[in-house]
């Protein structure tokens, strides 16, 4: 068996595995009644995690969506969650005043990122606020099967692009090593979406994704 044949069995595997997992819908209510677990993930995931109170308010905020993924006990292990990007319309066109500062992805072009952002509306468009995972979960298999029940979720709600402003650990949950074409392109495949651009600002990246 060559390299390639390796390759595409590893890849076979990890497919059949990330079937595997518990993740579900992280509905404003559930949210409020596992705010303890939400809690301990942010506060292993970050130096700076936000307040519980902090927490709540992204759950009540319009068009909030959200999943979990949780381990074999039913705690929460994961989640990633977001919400109506009417606040982030302005933020993201930073993309396109700045060239010098972005670094584009999947061969697209300054003039590309400027129509996308132009098509960009209420409608078409949800923020991602938050994205964490509990560092005693080193295993990527119920992470990546939460990203693409909740990229499925957002799909048939009519959402084409994502504004999404995110550290650099949280950014690698969903890329890899973006600087590795080969890792991106696989993650971006099993996922269901294609990274745009990104800005950095020395503390989080500004990025634009399709989905």
């Amino acid at each position: 068996m060559n390299r390639t044949d390796l390759r595409e069995l590893k890849l076979l595997c990890e497919s059949i595995l990330l079937n595997e997992g518990v993740v579900k819908e992280l509905d404003s209510r559930t949210f409020e009644d596992r705010i303890e677990d939400i809690v301990n993930v942010e506060n292993q995931a970050f130096n700076d995690p936000a307040p519980d109170w902090d927490l709540l308010d992204d759950s009540k905020q319009p068009g909030y969506i959200g999943f979990c993924g949780m381990d074999n006990n039913g705690s929460i292990i994961s989640y990633i969650y977001g919400f109506d990007a009417r606040d982030q319309m302005e933020e993201i066109e930073e993309l396109t005043l700045h060239e010098d500062e972005v670094s584009f992805f999947n061969h697209y072009t300054m003039d590309e990122a400027k129509v996308m952002v132009s098509e960009m509306n209420t409608d078409n468009t949800f923020y991602v606020s938050n994205f964490a995972s509990s560092k005693d979960n080193p295993d990527q298999i119920i992470v990546g099967k939460m990203l693409i029940e909740f990229f499925n979720k957002l799909k048939k709600s009519g959402i084409k692009y994502l504004i999404f402003d995110g550290r650099k650990d949280t950014m690698r949950l969903i890329l890899g090593d973006s600087r590795n074409p080969n890792i991106l392109n696989v993650r971006q495949k099993r996922y269901g979406f294609k990274l745009v651009a990104t800005v950095y600002d020395g503390e989080s990246h500004l990025s634009l994704i399709t989905i």
